[in-house]
């Protein structure tokens, strides 16, 4: 099962989140152990006057464990997805822990790739997946209907660069985004 370590973030911490994409782990925290928890996704729990919970996931590209007084691992973010709506179970929002990826209402795909799911009303994970027999079938969900439409457009960087612009103004609209 793939893990989501959940990292409390404040104010202070929101440009090197969103835009430097780097999350450090305070060595006072412990030391995040990706490898044996399954963990492929963090979640920052932002904790701001404004705002309080989980609004996007980000895959891990690269995690770096250090051995010094303050920061026992930096992880280096990739893809975001924005979640279909605010999470907010964090146990102890003073330190790091891991969620199911599921309990968030999202499934990966592939690799570094995630769709919203409402468990409520499952349809075959394996059509999803890509797993079923049955090429042509419909999974009910447009995004993942059309998915590899674009590999071939000449255009599809300034899509991605438009979508990152939505996506800022979203985190502007909800507080968590300063400038």
């Amino acid at each position: 099962m793939i893990n989501v370590i959940v990292v409390p973030e404040t104010n202070e911490f929101e440009q090197f989140v969103l835009h430097d994409n780097v999350v450090w782990i305070n060595a006072k925290l412990g030391k995040p152990n990706l490898k044996d928890h399954n963990v492929h996704y963090l979640a920052p729990f932002w904790i701001t006057d404004k705002f309080r919970g989980v609004n996007r996931i980000f895959h891990i590209q690269k995690v770096e464990y250090f051995k010094d007084e303050q920061t026992s691992a930096t992880i280096y973010l990739g893809n975001s997805f924005i979640l279909p709506k605010v999470w907010n179970n964090m146990n102890q929002p003073v330190r790091f822990e891991y969620h199911h990826l599921e309990s968030f209402n999202v499934i990966e795909v592939k690799e570094g790739l995630l769709i919203p799911y409402d468990f409520d009303h499952k349809i075959e994970l394996s059509v999803i997946k890509g797993n079923s027999d049955d090429s042509q079938t419909l999974t009910g969900n447009p995004w993942l209907d059309k998915f590899g439409w674009f590999k071939d457009d000449p255009t599809f960087d300034d899509l991605q660069l438009e979508i990152a612009a939505y996506r800022r103004e979203l985190d502007k609209e909800m507080g968590i985004f300063t400038e």
